[in-house]
Parts: structure tokens; C-alpha cells; sequence
């Protein structure tokens, strides 16, 4: 959902056991659009309960509203949890281990997740969606009331990184490649544990190189967006996000949209590795995937210049996250 930004509120942090190459498992992505934006879930199994949850690819950690699931499905830890989005919206709840499972595959691991007991805004953000002093009764409109039940936030963090709810595919394996369904297809896949040959033809990047690789979970990537009539250039890091549904520029320029028709080019160039280019048109809706915003978004913190990708990225490439050695691969779909 965006870029995230983690607010720390527990003292210790939960070991989890990191995963070898194990059991290839391949979950099912779904598209539905809801409220005029395309959002993308997979199947996930907590306990004895199989849940709709959002894949975002920016943020980290398996968030699960606690009416969806019983208490049996999960072990408290007896910790708490504050958990903060870029856009201001802030979740609390509690730390907790279950068994968790994709799809219809028999492996399952125990590991932390976070049950959403609370939704409130982070007073640090100047354009929170809501009211400072009011609580929503319901957590689930965290999801826009979509009736979906959880997020897994699926970014490769850091090897250095810790959080109390991980990501929890690393658990399962140490590289994953997500596909997201394209127009006239009925679902996408996330693969953990590709094959050799599934890994092959992947153009990689070192993971986390810009300004959060101290945490490595917006995993930016070298690149460009360039405005194709007048060569006018946006470098920097480039930012995938599956839960970010507009394409916008941290810049230090007035704000502006660009005008909807506008040819674009994203390109990706390391100087190691031949550029990878993918071209798209702006879109003209507040919710459509290539809109394109530039400005200063103090939401973000900025400078410097950072390019958010969002979905966009995902509709030209097959993404591949190599865990174990810290690298994103891009493969033209």
C-alpha cells in the first residue's frame, strides 16, 4: 500500500528460521477491481482459516484482521504492534506466531504475523485520509472496504533487516518470482522456489540501492522515466509497488500531472547490465496505474528525486526476488 514507513513499538524482535531452497509452491494471483482500482490478493491459510489477502510489494509482513480468524488460529506473543503506510493510515494490534500455508500446498511454517486490532493516523503525515482524532470502528476499512481480510506485504528486505512480522516468504523459500495476471487473464503466479529454468533470462539488480536500502524494503532500482516528446528525464530510484496503483515522481518541482496521452519510457540501466525499457502512455483517472504525478510529496520525506512505479513495472515484467543474494531481476513478459 505505497511505501511504507515501519514505526517500532515492540522491545524484542522474533527469530525466524530462514528457509533453503525447498518445495516449489505456486499460489494463485487474482485481479479485482473495486471503486475503479485494480487490486491483486492471493490465498492465504492461518490456522484452520483461508483468507483473501492484498500482495503488496511495498511494504512487509503478513497483517491479518483479528475478526477474520479465531483464536485458535494464532498463539499471542504478547506483544503490540504499530505499523505506519505513507499515506498516513497506521494499524495497531498485536504480534502473534500461526501456521501459515499458499494455496493448496502441504507445506507449512509457524511464524509471526500481525493481527489488526485498531486503524488510526500517524500524526507525522500532513495528509492523513483521516481525522486525527478519530478512530475507525471498523479496521477493515484499512482495505478500503473491499472485504479483503489481511495484506502480506511481499518486499525483500535486507539480509540486516528485522521486524517483528517479516515477510513471510522468506520463510518458505529464498527467491520468489511474482507475475501479476494480465489483461484477459483470470490470475498471475507467485512462484517460491523457482526452477533453474524458471530463473533463467532474469536481467538482475542489486536489491535496496537507494535511499531505503537501510532497511531494503522499498527494493529500488536504478533507472529512468523519460517523457518521450520532450526528452525531459525523471533518474533515480526506481520503486515497484504492487499496492501502489499511480505512477509519482519525488521531485523537487510544483506539483503537476502529466497530461493524460503522454508517451513515456521507464528504463533500468545499472551500467553493468543492458537497459531494459518498457514504454506506456499516462493515464487520465485518479485511479488509473499510469497516471503520472510530479512534486515534492512531503508525505515521502524527500529529497532526493524517487520514482514510484507502482504496478506499472509488473504489467512489462516478470519480477523475480532473489532473497539469498540480495537481487531483483526483471524479465519482459
Amino acid at each position: 500500500m505505497l511505501t511504507l514507513i515501519l514505526l517500532f513499538s515492540w522491545i524484542s524482535f522474533i527469530e525466524v528460521s530462514q528457509a533453503t531452497a525447498g518445495e516449489r509452491i505456486v499460489v494463485p494471483i487474482h485481479a479485482l477491481e473495486r471503486h475503479n482500482i485494480v487490486r491483486y490478493w492471493i490465498p492465504v491459510k492461518i490456522g484452520a482459516k483461508t483468507v483473501e489477502a492484498i500482495l503488496d510489494t511495498g511494504s512487509t509482513g503478513l497483517h491479518v484482521i483479528g475478526e477474520t480468524v479465531s483464536n485458535q488460529d494464532y498463539a499471542p506473543t504478547g506483544q503490540q504492534m504499530r505499523y505506519s503506510y505513507s499515506n498516513g493510515q497506521t494499524i495497531l494490534g498485536d504480534v502473534a506466531t500461526a501456521q501459515v500455508s499458499f494455496a493448496d500446498t502441504a507445506e507449512t511454517k509457524t511464524i509471526p504475523i500481525d493481527i489488526i486490532r485498531d486503524l488510526t493516523c500517524n500524526q507525522t503525515v500532513k495528509r492523513c485520509l483521516m481525522p486525527l482524532d478519530k478512530r475507525l470502528e471498523d479496521p477493515g476499512q484499512l482495505l478500503g472496504k473491499e472485504n479483503y481480510q489481511a495484506i502480506i506485504g511481499a518486499s525483500m528486505p535486507s539480509l540486516s533487516f528485522k521486524a517483528a512480522a517479516p515477510n513471510p516468504l522468506i520463510s518458505f523459500g529464498d527467491a520468489w518470482i511474482i507475475r501479476l495476471p494480465r489483461s484477459g487473464e483470470n490470475e498471475g503466479e507467485l512462484i517460491i522456489n523457482p526452477t533453474s529454468d524458471e530463473v533463467a533470462g532474469f536481467v538482475r539488480f542489486p536489491a535496496g540501492q537507494g535511499p531505503n536500502e537501510g532497511g531494503g524494503r522499498d527494493n529500488p532500482l536504478p533507472g529512468c522515466l523519460t517523457i518521450e516528446s520532450s526528452r525531459k528525464q525523471y533518474c533515480g530510484p526506481i520503486v515497484l509497488d504492487t499496492g501502489n496503483p499511480q505512477i509519482l515522481v519525488i521531485a523537487p518541482e510544483q506539483f503537476h500531472a502529466w497530461r493524460p496521452g503522454t508517451k513515456v519510457a521507464m528504463s533500468f540501466d545499472d551500467g553493468s547490465n543492458p537497459s531494459l525499457k518498457a514504454s506506456f502512455s499516462v493515464g487520465n483517472g485518479m485511479t488509473d496505474s499510469t497516471r503520472l504525478a510530479v512534486g515534492p510529496f512531503p508525505n515521502f520525506h524527500q529529497p532526493p528525486t524517487r520514482v514510484l512505479v507502482g504496478v506499472e513495472v509488473y504489467k512489462h515484467f516478470s519480477v523475480l526476488y532473489d532473497y539469498k543474494n540480495g537481487q531483483i531481476g526483471l524479465k519482459r513478459l
